[in-house]
Formats: structure tokens, C-alpha cells, sequence
């Protein structure tokens, strides 16, 4: 196994198949669907790896972290597809596009970068952010993506064209975590001080907090397939899960 912390897990979306990665700069594949240990891959990179990220086929994952770059990984074989360079600062959040042909970066740099996978190259560059960004959520259908980080702020914005199309702000100390809700309603925010804000999309408004029994910086947020179950991990080494029926 790892000999190292371990800093993002991600289950592929046929439920097979477990990455992560870790400081020790691997990032190791696991079959889900057996009992046991067993591990199919282990892919080794030039540094610490912070954020791994699967395609909605299954076909690819992408890694990033503190060698700055982006690499693209054959999901069978194991095997590096690409690299992508771009960043000047640590990789710190992954997202991809439902098709897989688009895959949006973000980075301690404060930039986003939406990459085109095929050619390798950039379709755009968001520098709204003037601190790190630490996450970013794509919605299902592609069109809107969600970005937040040192500055307490997210965006969400056109991943086309990189139009702002609104900004969220809440004196809540550092964006950690989000999450878009299947049906683009919702945007899930976990923030440095305790909390959890549900944002209406639409109309940029807060809609309610969740913060009971939280006591410490909320670090991942994600919205169930059908919406109705958020969970949240924290820095209270707690996993919560809300009923987001019954707000």
C-alpha cells in the first residue's frame, strides 16, 4: 500500500474501481468489487499527488498535485496518456467535463484552466481568483462550473466561454469544497469556519446553513446522484449525512 498521507480518494462511476493518491507520489488503483487487497495499479509520479479525478466512461483519470502538471491515465491499462502543463503553482482540484472531452484544473496559482483532452491544449484560462483555489465541480450536463478557494469566494461560471455568471460571497474564511447538485439548482459550499452554505444557483442567494455538530474546517462535500443525500467530511474527522428532502 501507500507509505504516505493519503489526500483524495475518488470511486469510478461504474463503482469497480478506487484511486488514490498520495504524498508519497503514487497513485494507486484498486478493485472494489473483491474482498481483499487487491491493488491492479500503482503509477508513480514526480512529486506528491493531491487530486485524482475519473471520467464519467470510466475510460480515463486525471492526477495532479506538486509537480504543477496534469497527467492523463489510461484507466485498464495504467498507462500515461498525456501530460499537461500549464499551472505555476501546486494542482490542488480536478474536474471533468460529462463527455470527457474537456477537463477543468484548478491550482494554488489562483487560475482555472479548462483543457481541451484531445489536443492537450488550453480552451481557456479563469483568473478571477486572486488566492488559491483549492476545489471545483462541474455540473452533469457540462454547462456550469463552480470554482472556490483562499479568497472565500466561488464563481460559477460558463465552462464554454469563462462568463461569470455569478459570485457567491460569505464571510466564512477559506472555500474547501463544492458541490453541484444533479439538477443545477444547488451549490453545496464547505468553508473554513464549521459550516456548510446551501446556495440557490439561480439566483446567487444563500439558502440555508448546515452547521450543527460541525467543529471543524469542512474538506469535501458531494451530492448524492439523485440529490437527495449530501455528505461532508471534516477536519472533526466526522462524516456527516443530510437529508436534503426535507430543506
Amino acid at each position: 500500500g501507500h507509505t504516505g498521507q493519503i489526500f483524495d480518494l475518488i470511486v469510478s462511476a461504474d463503482g469497480k474501481y478506487l484511486a488514490s493518491a498520495c504524498e508519497d507520489a503514487t497513485i494507486r488503483i484498486w478493485n472494489i468489487t473483491k474482498a481483499g487487497n487487491y491493488e491492479i495499479h500503482t503509477l508513480i509520479d514526480d512529486n506528491k499527488v493531491n487530486t485524482v479525478a475519473y471520467s464519467l466512461d470510466n475510460r480515463l483519470f486525471a492526477t495532479g498535485g506538486h509537480s504543477q502538471k496534469i497527467k492523463i491515465w489510461d484507466e485498464n491499462q495504467g498507462t500515461l496518456l498525456k501530460t499537461l502543463s500549464g499551472h505555476q503553482g501546486v494542482v490542488e482540484g480536478l474536474a471533468w467535463s460529462p463527455d470527457a472531452k474537456l477537463l477543468v484544473s484548478t491550482s494554488r496559482d489562483g487560475t482555472a484552466i479548462v483543457w481541451d483532452v484531445e489536443s492537450g491544449t488550453q480552451r481557456l484560462v479563469f483568473d478571477k481568483h486572486k488566492k488559491a483555489i483549492w476545489d471545483v465541480a462541474v455540473s452533469t450536463d457540462g454547462s456550469l462550473t463552480a470554482t472556490g478557494g483562499s479568497d472565500g469566494i466561488v464563481y460559477i461560471w460558463d465552462m464554454q466561454t469563462g462568463t461569470v455568471l455569478n459570485t457567491l460571497k460569505a464571510d466564512n474564511g477559506d472555500v474547501y469544497a463544492i458541490s453541484i447538485s444533479p439538477d443545477k439548482k444547488w451549490l453545496a459550499v464547505g468553508y473554513q469556519n464549521r459550516n456548510i452554505i446551501i446556495w440557490n444557483i439561480s439566483t446567487g442567494n444563500p439558502q440555508y446553513t448546515l452547521s450543527e455538530q460541525i467543529t471543524d474546517s469542512v474538506q469535501n462535500v458531494r451530492f448524492s446522484h439523485n440529490g437527495n443525500i449530501l455528505a461532508s467530511v471534516g477536519d472533526d474527522g466526522n462524516l456527516f449525512l443530510w437529508d436534503m428532502k426535507s430543506n
